[in-house]
């Protein structure tokens, strides 16, 4: 590629280093056939958690918080959706942006029903009330779409650049500057948490799921204690100990703070 004038220019060694590229300069990427499984027993189990989930809490008070269709921390109940988080190309990018010191914060299931609005189509970040941008990358957002996104079903739209926004741009530059996804179902759509978006409204006559995750450095804390959740059972797997966040939970006293940093040291 012919230039003038220019000092310094990225170069992409492979196509990883591409996708990461996008994800520093647009703010997201999207990476595609990243989930083989079969898209219509992946959507039949978030449909059966959130059923489940529907027995200890009404529609009406769900509807009041914000989590209608709604599937929260969906591991918990069904240990085939740790698959997701132990992705390798999803992990490499994970680890080339946030570094190897990262956890989990969240895993949620997003039901988009047939011809209503979801409580995720108003615009927000992945990190909400968070009215500031940093330097570097601190949360990264994972959505897998169990459907094919498409503009009819009201596929993810996101505002590019806007991660580098300390606020909400007005309305006309929203209208005039944002993306609608189109991509096939399994794929990855991965940004970061800053970047402002929305769930498009479903026009289609078939329900559009899709599985987000957050990854982000330890300062930020999880949504859902995973290790009350898993306790003990992965401890000697080390990523998913990490990952859990069994390695950042806080020190009860100041011995054991101490304990820790010690066995660090022999890691």
């Amino acid at each position: 590629m012919k230039s003038y004038g220019v000092i310094t220019k990225t170069s992409n060694g492979n196509n990883q280093d591409y996708h990461v590229e996008e994800i520093h300069n647009k703010g997201f990427t999207i990476l595609e056939r990243q989930i083989k499984d079969s898209m219509p027993i992946l959507r039949k189990k978030i449909k059966s958690i959130y059923r489940k989930q529907l027995n200890d809490f009404c529609v009406k008070d769900l509807k009041k918080i914000g989590d209608l269709d709604t599937v929260r921390c969906p591991m918990a109940y069904d240990k085939y959706f740790l698959k997701f988080i132990k992705i390798e190309t999803i992990k490499i990018i994970v680890e080339n942006i946030l570094g190897s010191n990262f956890h989990l914060i969240l895993q949620n299931g997003i039901i988009n029903t047939a011809g209503s609005k979801h409580h995720q189509s108003s615009w927000h970040r992945d990190l909400p009330y968070q009215n500031y941008t940093t330097s570097k990358p601190i949360a990264l957002s994972i959505y897998f779409p169990l459907n094919n996104y498409n503009k009819n079903n009201g596929g993810l739209i996101l505002l590019p650049g806007s991660h580098k926004m300390d606020s909400l741009p007005s309305e006309r530059y929203l209208k005039n500057n944002y993306f609608q996804i189109n991509c096939p179902s399994g794929s990855a759509i991965v940004f970061n948490s800053f970047l402002f978006h929305k769930a498009g409204i479903n026009k289609s006559k078939t329900d559009r799921i899709g599985i987000n995750h957050v990854f982000a450095l330890p300062i930020i804390k999880q949504q859902i204690c995973l290790k009350s959740i898993f306790k003990n059972k992965y401890e000697d797997d080390l990523y998913l100990n990490k990952i859990l966040g069994f390695k950042w939970e806080t020190p009860k006293n100041v011995n054991e703070y101490r304990l820790n940093k010690i066995r660090a040291l022999k890691e």
